[in-house]
Parts: structure tokens; C-alpha cells; sequence
């Protein structure tokens, strides 16, 4: 595709069975009845990531006209984006009006928008496992990759970088201890080649590639070191929701003094809005449990099962007991669970290695003004 494409999905979990939906969704998706197999088209892949942006918040689509029954409970479906064509997407009728469906990716749509997702956050540090140390800092981008001696492979792109290496988005793989050189396309055009050796390889599952260390007794670096600082001075951008406004001062000047970007909402419902409006933009959400209108729990379902968006960091701080906030992690929804009668340095900590930033000094306050408490939102 000639355009600039918008997180990263995971689409492992079995669609949910038909089921009576009280309120329809939000998003309508476009589809032409013309033929046995439905066609939806979008002018280009923002479009279609603002559509998927809903499906993953509503956890479902929306028909203007009800799907023929002759097409049965689950059909193929085409999705055009551009220009390009997309056979072989399922649609599953989740309601008796036969208005309300589930949208199932094929590989290559999921490649697209995972694509996509890596681009709009390109320059976002690239989440690590609790408790490991970073050996380097690995930032998310969506560089293009050629290898020289496989040229088969030149519609792969790089997924994370470091100073050190990339991993590579390619199928097939080449083979581990490989030597060969990558020639990458860099944001702003200009055109780099770097020896690597193949030093990972990923076969099975979404993220699958290879990762290559660069050969830095070559040189050439200066341009990767350049957009590698360039990524490093990113401000992250956090939503948090929590319907007590001392706790989103509290989070704010906590978060302003790691250098990120805060958006608030004072309740499920307002951040589950937020968040379909800045699916593909936010780095992180931090959410309470207890709240009016639509609680933490029934967010995180709402983003996890219904929406099956695996990808997005969501951490829930709140001030329930053990026992409950115990429950919740048996739910495996939340990337981490803090608790607010903990010290807040250890909230601090937290944050900071999530988002890769140096120790700080909160005896430095931060000046605060909650929009989320204003009359007018």
C-alpha cells in the first residue's frame, strides 16, 4: 500500500456464539449486497482502523440492512481497502435482527492493521517482560526491509529496533547465524544498508520473523543512531481512568514527571469513548476498578474478550481489597494490578521501567488542571 497504515491485535481467541445485543454498536459497517459473498469497502486503511477501532471497544459491527439469511449464521466476506482486495474475512451474526456481526480477519488484514499500528506508534518503547532487565532500549517503528540476498522478501518490515538489532516481520525465515545485509527505508526516505547475523528465529504464532544483530565493525550506523535518539525523545501518552479526581491529580503529576502525555476520563464509560477515539495512539491505560457507569472489570472485558484487542498495556490501580483485586488477576485481563494503598514510590517504579524512563524526584510538583472535572465535558 502507497499510505501510511495505524496496535498490534492478537486474534487467537474462538469467536463468541450469537447473542442477543441490547444496544446495536456504534460503527456501521459498509457492506455491498450484490452477490453470495458481501463486499465492505474503505477508501484506505485509516478508514477501516477507525471502524476496527469500535469493533474492538463494542466488541461487534453493525449492518444498515439485515445479512440474507440464505448466507446462513457465518459467511465470507471481501474487504476492499484502496485498491486492494482482501477475499477470504468471516462474518458471524450475533443477533436475530441479523444486523449486529463479528468481523474475523484473514491473516494478511491482520498483518495490515498490525502494520498499521506499529506505524502510528512508531517511536513507542516496546513493552518487556516484568522483572527483565533491558539489555538495550527497543522502540516500535514499521521500517521498510529488503534483504539483499532474498529478495522474496521485500514486503517484510522491521517491527522493534534497538542499537544493537531488529526484528523482522517476514515469512519465511532465514536460517539462524545467516549473515546477509538489510537495506532499510527510514521515515523520512533516506535509504540505509547494514550487515546483520540472523540470531532469533520466530515460526509459529503472530509475531513471526527473525532477529538480526547489526555488524557494527561495518559502520554505517549514524542515520539508525539518529532515528534511534529521535524515538528516544517521544512523549508517551497515558489514559487514565478514575472517577476520584485526587487519584487522577495524583496519577498526573506522577506520570507529567515521567514525561508522558495524560489523557483523563472520570469513568469507564467516558475512557471506553476515549479510548475508541485513541485505540491506535495511546501507550498505556491505567484504570480504577470501582467506578460509575461502566467499572474497570467491565472495561478491560470490554477491550480483551469482546473487542479481542490483546496488545494494548492496561494496568488497573485500585484501592479494593486483596481478595477482589485477587479475583481480577485470575482473569488474566490486566497487564499488571497495582494497589493504591501501597507506597507510591512503588507505583513510581512501576511506571517508570513500564515506560522506560530514568528515576525521578516527586518532591517537585507538577501544576495540575483536571479537564475531566470540568463542567463542560
Amino acid at each position: 500500500m502507497g499510505t501510511r497504515h495505524l496496535a498490534t491485535f492478537r486474534f487467537s481467541q474462538p469467536s463468541p456464539p450469537p447473542r442477543a445485543t441490547a444496544t446495536l454498536p456504534r460503527a456501521v459497517l459498509p457492506l455491498e449486497l450484490t452477490s453470495d459473498r458481501p463486499v465492505a469497502r474503505f477508501a484506505d486503511v485509516e478508514a477501516f482502523a477507525t471502524l476496527w477501532a469500535h469493533a474492538v471497544t463494542d466488541g461487534a459491527l453493525r449492518l444498515d440492512v439485515p445479512l440474507p439469511r440464505h448466507l446462513g449464521p457465518r459467511c465470507e466476506a471481501v474487504v476492499m481497502i484502496g485498491d486492494d482486495r482482501f477475499p477470504a474475512q468471516e462474518l458471524v451474526v450475533l443477533d436475530d435482527s441479523r444486523q449486529v456481526v463479528e468481523l474475523l480477519l484473514s491473516p494478511a488484514v491482520r498483518s495490515c492493521i498490525s502494520r498499521h499500528g506499529h506505524e502510528c506508534r512508531e517511536g513507542r518503547r516496546a513493552p518487556h517482560p516484568t522483572g527483565v532487565e533491558r539489555g538495550a532500549d527497543r522502540y516500535e517503528t514499521a521500517l521498510e526491509v529488503r534483504f539483499s540476498e532474498l529478495p522474496h522478501l521485500v514486503e517484510s518490515y522491521v517491527t522493534d529496533i534497538s542499537n544493537s538489532g531488529l526484528f523482522i516481520a517476514c515469512e519465511p525465515q532465514p536460517p539462524l547465524q545467516a549473515h546477509t545485509t538489510v537495506r532499510l527505508t527510514l521515515p523520512a526516505g533516506q535509504t540505509v544498508e547494514v550487515p546483520v547475523e540472523v540470531v532469533r528465529r520466530v515460526t509459529t504464532g503472530d509475531r513471526r520473523g527473525v532477529g538480526v544483530r547489526f555488524d557494527a565493525s561495518a559502520g554505517g550506523l549514524a542515520p539508525l543512531e539518529a532515528l534511534l535518539a529521535h524515538y528516544g525523545a517521544r512523549r508517551p501518552r497515558v489514559l487514565v481512568v478514575d472517577d476520584e479526581p485526587i487519584w487522577r491529580s495524583t496519577l498526573v503529576q506522577v506520570l507529567k514527571s515521567l514525561n508522558a502525555d495524560v489523557i483523563l476520563a472520570a469513568d469507564g464509560h467516558e475512557g471506553l469513548m476515549k479510548l475508541t477515539d485513541l485505540l491506535f495512539e495511546i501507550d498505556l491505560v491505567i484504570l480504577d476498578l470501582h467506578m460509575p457507569n461502566l467499572d474497570g472489570r467491565g472495561l478491560l472485558r470490554r477491550v480483551r474478550k469482546q473487542g479481542n484487542e490483546l496488545g494494548l498495556r492496561m494496568f488497573l490501580f485500585s484501592g479494593a481489597g486483596p481478595d477482589e483485586l485477587e479475583a481480577v488477576a485470575d482473569e488474566h485481563l490486566a497487564n499488571a494490578i497495582l494497589s493504591k494503598l501501597d507506597p507510591l514510590e512503588e507505583l513510581v517504579e512501576r511506571l517508570r521501567v513500564e515506560l522506560g524512563k530514568p528515576p525521578v524526584d516527586l518532591r517537585t510538583p507538577v501544576p495540575f488542571t483536571d479537564p475531566a472535572a470540568s463542567p463542560g465535558r
